[in-house]
This record gives C-alpha cells, sequence and structure tokens, in this order.
C-alpha cells in the first residue's frame, strides 16, 4: 500500500486543489453556494420573497422577463437541473484526481472530506434554487408534491452542513426561550399594548410548543411575566472605557481607513471598499465591503473595533494561515469554527470572560418559530423583535426573508445556517473551559471545530505556523481609556494578562506580536490619530 508523505503533497492533491480553485471561481458559483445569504437590496426595497442573483445566475434572464414568462414546473427543474448537474460532475471528476482514502495523507483525506462537502452543498443549493425561483411566480408553479421534495432536500443538505433542528435539542430550545425573555424584559416598552400582547401570545404558544416536545423530562422553561436576568461580569477598566466611548460615532472614511490599516499591518491582502448593492458587512476573499448606504455613514467607536475583530483578527487571520499552508477549500463545516471564534472574540474585547459567554445566537428564536409557528406568527415575531430594538424600517421583512432562505414562506421549516455563529460560540467555550484546546488553536485555518479539537491537523500545521494576530483593536480601546501619553508596552501587556487571565495562557500571551517593525509602528500612530479626535478626556 503506497503512502504520500505527511507533509508533502501529491501531484493527484496539487491537480486537485488546482481544478477546484478554478471551479469556485467559475461565474455563478459563490452566488450559489450563497443560497443561506441575504437577499439582495433589489428584494429587500420591492419587498418581494427572491433574490434577483438567482435570475441572473440560473434563469439567464432578469426578474422582470422571468415573471412575465409562462414556465411549467418541468421547465424550471430542467433548467436548474442542466447547470448544477454539471457542476456536481466536476466536482467528482476532481475528487476522483485524489487517491482513495485508505492509501493518502491526512491532507488529502481533509481535501476529499472537503470536496464531499462542498458535492453536498452544491446539492442542497439546487433545490433551494428551484423553491427560490418559484417565490418570485404569481402563482404556484410546482406541485405540492414536488416542492414538498425539494423541501425534504434542502433539509437533508442542511443537516449535514449546519446539524440538526434547534426544536430538537434542548438545551438550544431553552436558550431560545430565553433570550426572548431578556429582549422582552430589556426593551418591551417600546411596543405598544397592542404589540405587547401579541408578543406574550407568540411566546407562550412556542413555550407550549417546546414543552410538549420535551414531555417527560428534566425541562424547565422560562417564565417571561417572572424573569429575572442573570448580569455578566465585565472587567471593570474594559467596563469604565466602553461607556466613556459608547456615544462616539465614527465617519465612514475613518472607519474603513483604520480596518484598512489593520488589515496592512497583519500582512494581508484585502482591500476595504464601498459596495452599493451590498446590504450588510461581507468579509469577502479579496475586498472587505461595506455597504454604500446611509446606515454605513456613521458607525460607533465600540461597533468599529468589534467588526476590527470579527472580520479581520478572526476571518482574515485564519485565511491567511489556510493559505501559506496551502488548504485552499473553503470548507462547509468550518462556519461553525469562524463565526463561534468571531463572536468569542467580540465578548472578549467587551471584558468579558470565556465562562460567562455561553450564548443562544440571535437567530435561535427565529429558527426555532420557523420550525414550530405558522406563517404569521413568525413574521410577526420578526417584527416585534426588531421593534423591540427600534427599527423602524424594512428591517423585519428582510430579517423574515433571511429565515426562510431556501423554504417556502409559508413553512414549517427555517434555514440553519444563522445557528452555526451561536453553536460554534458554545461549542469553543466548551472545549476551552474544559482544557482541550485553547484559544489559539483555533488559528491553526479554516477547519471545523471537531477537526481542530482532535488534533488531526497537528501533523500539518505547527504552532510556530499559527499566527494570532496583532492586537491593534484592544490597543486602540486601552489608548482610548489612558490617553496617549500613559501607554506603554507594559502598562499596556499588565492590562492583557489581567484582563485575559484564565483564557488566554500567560505565554501565549507574551508570544504575542504588539508592534516590533517600524512600519506598523507608523501605521498604529496613523490610526491613533484618525480617532483621537473623536475621543473625550482620559480616565483618570
Amino acid at each position: 500500500m503506497s503512502l504520500v508523505p505527511r507533509n508533502e503533497l501529491s501531484e493527484d492533491t496539487k491537480n486537485a486543489s488546482e481544478k477546484l480553485s478554478l471551479f469556485m471561481k467559475q461565474p455563478g458559483i459563490s452566488e450559489v453556494l450563497e443560497w443561506t445569504f441575504m437577499y439582495d437590496k433589489q428584494s429587500i426595497l420591492d419587498k418581494t420573497p427572491y433574490n434577483t442573483t438567482f435570475f441572473d445566475v440560473i434563469g439567464g434572464i432578469s426578474y422582470q422577463e422571468w415573471k412575465e414568462q409562462k414556465i411549467t414546473s418541468e421547465q424550471l427543474i430542467l433548467g436548474v437541473n442542466s447547470k448544477f448537474t454539471v457542476w456536481i460532475h466536476e466536482l467528482e471528476e476532481i475528487k476522483n484526481t485524489l487517491s482513495t482514502k485508505e492509501t493518502t495523507s491526512e491532507k488529502t483525506i481533509l481535501e476529499y472530506e472537503g470536496i464531499n462537502f462542498i458535492i453536498v452543498w452544491i446539492q442542497a443549493a439546487r433545490s433551494a434554487t428551484i423553491i427560490e425561483l418559484e417565490k418570485s411566480s404569481k402563482t404556484p408553479i410546482l406541485t405540492p408534491h414536488e416542492r414538498q421534495r425539494f423541501c425534504w432536500e434542502v433539509e437533508s443538505g442542511q443537516e449535514k452542513l449546519y446539524g440538526s433542528k434547534i426544536s430538537e435539542n434542548m438545551e438550544e430550545s431553552i436558550m431560545s426561550l430565553d433570550l426572548l425573555c431578556r429582549e422582552f424584559s430589556e426593551n418591551g416598552e417600546n411596543l405598544t399594548w397592542e404589540q405587547q400582547k401579541r408578543f406574550l401570545d407568540i411566546y407562550d404558544n412556542l413555550k407550549k410548543k417546546v414543552e410538549e416536545c420535551w414531555t417527560g423530562t428534566n425541562l424547565e422553561t422560562p417564565d417571561i411575566h417572572n424573569f429575572h436576568k442573570k448580569p455578566i461580569p465585565q472587567h471593570n477598566f474594559t467596563k469604565e472605557v466602553l461607556e466613556k466611548i459608547k456615544n462616539i460615532k465614527i465617519p465612514r472614511e475613518i472607519y474603513m481607513r483604520l480596518w484598512q490599516g489593520y488589515i496592512d499591518a497583519m500582512g494581508l491582502h484585502q482591500k476595504v471598499v464601498s459596495n452599493p448593492n451590498a446590504s450588510s458587512i461581507y468579509d469577502g476573499p479579496i475586498t472587505l465591503e461595506v455597504p454604500d448606504s446611509s446606515w454605513y455613514d456613521n458607525i460607533s467607536l465600540k461597533r468599529v473595533l468589534e467588526l476590527m475583530v470579527h472580520e479581520i483578527w478572526a476571518h482574515y487571520a485564519n485565511q491567511a494561515i489556510s493559505k501559506q499552508n496551502d488548504f485552499s477549500i473553503r470548507w462547509a463545516k468550518n462556519i461553525e469554527k469562524e463565526e463561534g471564534l468571531a463572536i468569542v472574540l467580540e465578548y472578549l474585547l467587551e471584558g468579558k470572560k470565556l465562562i460567562d459567554i455561553k450564548w443562544p445566537g440571535y437567530a435561535f428564536p427565529y429558527i426555532l418559530a420557523g420550525e414550530y409557528l405558522s406563517k404569521d406568527e413568525r413574521q410577526d415575531l420578526v417584527d416585534l423583535r426588531l421593534k423591540m430594538d427600534g427599527d423602524k424600517g424594512d428591517e423585519g421583512h428582510r430579517r423574515d426573508l433571511r429565515v426562510m432562505r431556501g423554504y417556502p414562506l409559508d413553512g414549517p421549516w427555517s434555514q440553519r445556517k444563522d445557528a452555526s455563529y451561536g453553536r460554534g460560540v458554545n461549542k469553543i467555550v466548551d472545549l476551552v473551559t474544559n482544557g482541550k484546546c485553547s484559544l489559539t488553536d483555533f488559528y491553526k485555518g479554516k477547519f471545523s471545530i471537531d477537526d481542530i479539537a482532535s488534533w488531526r491537523l497537528d501533523a500539518l500545521i505547527s504552532k510556530e505556523k499559527i499566527v494570532f494576530p496583532l492586537l491593534f483593536p484592544e490597543m486602540l480601546l486601552f489608548m482610548a481609556g489612558v490617553g496617549r501619553q500613559e501607554f506603554t508596552h507594559e502598562r499596556f501587556m499588565t492590562y492583557m494578562q489581567e484582563k485575559y487571565a484564565g483564557d488566554i495562557s500567560e505565554d501565549d500571551l507574551n508570544n504575542i506580536e504588539v508592534i516590533k517593525e517600524f512600519s506598523k509602528i507608523k501605521i498604529f500612530i496613523t490610526m491613533w490619530r484618525d480617532i483621537e479626535n473623536y475621543l473625550p478626556n482620559p480616565i483618570d
């Protein structure tokens, strides 16, 4: 039995990586793989339950032209299948260039598994695309049997890509109810009396469904009428600084320059750009895209720092490490790790401890509602949660479209990609607090949490190749508290050791590169000068 050396790439593996890279660059592939992504700007403006991307990429014609055509279900299904069948065949051919799993290195096995995940992704996207295209029609195109079959195919793909339903997990169901109680206790006064009553009725029905599902267990559901929120402790100095800067807004030109400076200082290649068609900030492989809308003209300084941590400290750093180690596949199962790590780092930036931040994820209640409730109840819950947050625009419509991506709007389904955020946080917290992993282990590249926890990557990615990113967001936050004159490296590191005690080891903290090169010092000074004029006086 021939074995490929562990630290060398076979010619087959090289060919597979190159072919896969070319495959992913084909027109339409990235858009189709994002069948779970945000609906585009046009659909939001029109309040229409479709994503126009699918018409351009799959239908090959504009939405307006599509809408006026009379099309049968056979034409719809054959039209979509013709594209997807070719794509799946190409992926199978790429996979066949690799050796069999029994006779290859760990790296080749990971490549093999990655291609299998992408095939599942494409298969789920095929069924979801047919449903998305049907949503545009004023009258049904698919038969009830066909629609049900495609829903089950999407569901099968979701199970493999994003895990089980929220309703099938007792802890996540309780977390969802707990989050709704917390939101109502904090912001319920933003609703009218009628809206409060509607929210409570929906909550009671959702709670009843959960209790019925878990009859005979030790389930304890929260009482929304007698709810007491458990406070989360924060590092004192960090809390004071965040309080001091909470009302500071940073203009688009300045915060985009800050992000670009951080990217440049870390030696990365992405460019920060405005995108008139984006509906949210998007960390693309080449560009960090900011929506060209008035909502993003000014962002709070706290959010600017959080996004530096989320998009650059977490996502782009891991992307660079994957590239450095010649792992070019965009892993279908890395979402939990990538988004979970990004959110964990945001919480740590706020001065919270790992043990206190197990989190349901904002999307958990929406997903649970999609699995249990009627269309009207789900849509009202979406609207009412956003009204409690102070939203007065079309966010509710946009959010509901996001919940139901790949499914008919009448349910009873919901996409679960957004559950990956909360699930990733909870898995990372458990692994680190139980001593099975360190935070720096999650900088081995864009792999799944299971791959990292199993240590299967250790033979491929040495600890020396793991780069824990520059701490510019923490440095800016600390300097905002003490002022430029009082900032020293020693004082900053003492602050970091105190703040991260028990969550990041002193050895890992001491090995973090703060500022060693003159060019990076210049970048940091420029970043500081960009925000200094917006800051109040230092904390005494």
